[in-house]
């Protein structure tokens, strides 16, 4: 008796010290209290009980991986023990861990809770995230036989995967969850469905979704449009005139919708009808549908309708010529970049407006003009992530490696602290132009100094920066450790460096 009262005061002061160690966050003093937990032996009927709040204390610290260990030392386990590692695993985005201890759950006769059900919501948004809609889809119709009304998020990621998979049958099956659900009328799920029927050529179905919905938005209008466009664009044009009618207010994405299926003959004459459509065109309006005609590949007409709107004595302001410089970046023409970079200059838009700085860098250095590229970034007032991003790419694809390293670190001086994408454009411009210790180096710190986590794309460059000047073992290295598969990219780069290295020897 004395044994398991003695027993029991030892479990309950080692469950206290714990939500302790979790209050105070301190990884030290838990892993001192599980290791305690050892030297004590079990304890009669709260030992599991125990061990599974040593799980939620790692789990509560971000150490999932210390977690699992406890886990699969756990001579039996509960559907709490499973519960509390996949809903880590869930809120971490660990698709495959989760499905796997999901499977294993099952496996060993336990049957998923409303607890691990809640839990995998955000899971299927995960899934959906990841690309394995069908593992989403299968997840999702589990939840639902087993009574787990979804929320708003869990049937638009659903909704997605049905959309990607092009999957009517499946589709139609959680269009009629939606319904008991309640849900059709929401503009976010609605149109999630009407995105969905459109693109499995389903319009009368599509149609109908979107007039169910109560508060449409401008959304909602150009993904029915949108939807509209691969088969009529009259019905389109309607759509947009409605849309205008009912006080709406078109975006560039609502007349890409539009443009998207005219040919190009008629491009010019369709635009001059969209801005018919509106009672007063100002700059703003040609803007929107200059900016759709670039998004749709025309790029002869956006300079043709240029000189309409200039012709109608409206004045061009920084977002008109952010789209004009965009398409002479797309067709690689210095030329026409350097003449509207001369009337920006006339206009007197150039060094106060960042946005439009940072454009006029990425066309002169996508032009391989690096020194009009370099003048500009030095006369922006106010650079920001993206201006310092640009020079950097600019610098490393006209083969200035070296200085784009350098811009690199004077902008960490100024302040700046980098994102992914200068991360990438840094160790691109070191893939570029052989910089391995530099390369190597930045890589190093992108977890420790910069709390980014690497992806694909920084993995590419690093590993096709050591592939490139014959460090096979490093770059096997590098991949080993990758938290997620390799994709084509990154096993291309590695193979040919191989290749290269079995011919040299």
């Amino acid at each position: 008796m004395s044994c398991h009262g003695q027993g029991f005061r030892h479990g309950q002061l080692l469950l206290n010290l714990l939500e302790v160690c979790s209050t105070i966050r301190s990884l030290d003093a838990t892993k001192c209290l599980h290791a305690l937990s050892i030297t004590m032996g079990h304890i009669p009927k709260q030992s599991i009980f125990i061990h599974n709040n040593i799980i939620s204390s790692y789990v509560s610290l971000g150490e999932v991986l210390h977690a699992r260990k406890v886990f699969d030392a756990l001579p039996q386990r509960t559907v709490v023990s499973y519960n509390t590692l996949i809903n880590a695993y869930c809120r971490r985005g660990d698709v495959d861990d989760a499905w796997n201890l999901l499977s294993h759950m099952r496996g060993s006769g336990f049957s998923p809770t409303q607890y691990t059900l809640t839990g995998l919501l955000s899971f299927i948004d995960a899934l959906v995230k990841s690309e394995r809609p069908v593992m989403a889809l299968e997840l999702f119709l589990n939840m639902a036989s087993r009574g787990l009304m979804p929320s708003q998020a869990t049937f638009v990621a659903v909704i997605e995967s049905c959309t990607s998979l092009r999957n009517l049958v499946c589709g139609e099956s959680v269009h009629a969850k939606v319904i008991r659900s309640g849900f059709e009328s929401d503009v976010i799920v609605g149109t999630s469905l009407v995105d969905f029927y459109a693109k499995c050529d389903r319009f009368i179905s599509a149609h109908k979704c979107f007039d169910r919905i109560e508060e449409k938005n401008v959304v909602s209008w150009n993904t029915l449009m949108l939807g509209y466009s691969n088969s009529c664009t009259s019905t389109s044009i309607l759509l947009l005139q409605e849309m205008l009618q009912l006080g709406y207010s078109p975006n560039e994405f609502s007349f890409s919708a539009v443009l998207k299926s005219s040919s190009i003959s008629n491009l010019l004459q369709l635009h001059v009808k969209l801005l018919s459509l509106l009672e007063n065109p100002d700059v703003v309006s040609w803007n929107i549908v200059i900016s759709a005609c670039a998004r749709s590949n025309s790029y002869n007409e956006v300079f043709a309708f240029f000189k309409h709107m200039h012709s109608a004595s409206i004045y061009p302001d920084s977002y008109t010529f952010m789209s004009l410089l965009s398409v002479c970046t797309k067709l690689c023409r210095l030329d026409l970049g350097s003449s509207l970079h001369g009337l920006v200059i006339k206009t007197n838009l150039g060094n106060n407006d960042t946005f439009l700085g940072n454009v006029l860098v990425d066309m002169y250095g996508k032009c391989g003009s690096i020194d009009s590229a370099v003048k500009v970034f030095e006369e922006i007032m106010h650079k920001n992530i993206i201006t310092w991003t640009t020079l950097i790419t600019a610098l490393g694809l006209n083969g200035y490696a070296c200085e784009a390293v350098m811009r690199f670190q004077n902008m960490e001086s100024t302040g700046l602290k980098p994102d992914a994408l200068a991360l990438r454009a840094v160790l691109s411009s070191c893939r570029y132009g052989g910089l391995v210790s530099e390369g190597m180096e930045i890589f190093r710190q992108m977890g420790t100094s910069y709390g980014i986590a690497p992806e694909h794309d920084h993995y590419h460059c690093i590993v096709d920066l050591l592939a490139k000047n014959g460090q096979i073992k490093e770059a096997e290295k590098i991949i080993a450790s990758m938290p997620f598969p390799p994709n084509a990219n990154i096993w291309r780069s590695f193979l040919e460096g191989y290749s290269r290295q079995e011919i040299a020897n």
